[in-house]
């Protein structure tokens, strides 16, 4: 087994991968240079644990905050690009809500967007923030409860 994060960052990751725009390219990596663009990167960010969803003794509710960076270099639209590539996340996170019923739901939260046009072809990155509740059994941090 693995913690409850990973469970679900692997499954952002299964469910993002094969999109038509970056297709195979995702990654977790907070300290990878990424050679092959576009690509995606899905990144663990912070945790809180929601006292207001733990009514239950033996079982904590965990708010945990997922970024998915998108990153692309083209000498067109990178606006475009950029959205084009939101709609194939959003779309594809929306498929299964529950992450194979991992979590309670999760939901965007905010996008941010970043040009570098000091390069030879600009290069974009967009940072799409995702809000995810899960509920695990309070003495083992690998046990999600569905």
């Amino acid at each position: 087994m693995s913690h409850a994060r990973q469970q679900i960052r692997d499954a952002i990751i299964m469910q993002v991968t094969g999109l038509p725009t970056t297709g195979a390219n995702v990654y977790q990596s907070r300290v990878r240079v990424f050679d092959t663009l576009p690509c995606l990167n899905v990144l663990t960010i912070s945790e809180d644990l929601d006292a207001d969803n733990s009514q239950m003794r033996g079982i904590q509710a965990r708010e945990l905050q997922i970024d998915i960076e998108v990153r692309i270099k083209s000498p067109l639209n990178l606006d475009d690009s950029l959205d084009t590539i939101a709609v194939e996340i959003e779309s594809a996170i929306a498929d299964d809500s529950t992450l194979g019923g991992l979590v309670k739901f999760i939901e965007l939260q905010g996008t941010e967007i970043e040009f570098d046009d000091d390069l030879e072809q600009p290069v974009g990155q967009m940072t799409m923030r995702w809000l995810c509740l899960y509920l695990i059994d309070s003495g083992n941090p690998e046990l999600i409860i569905s």
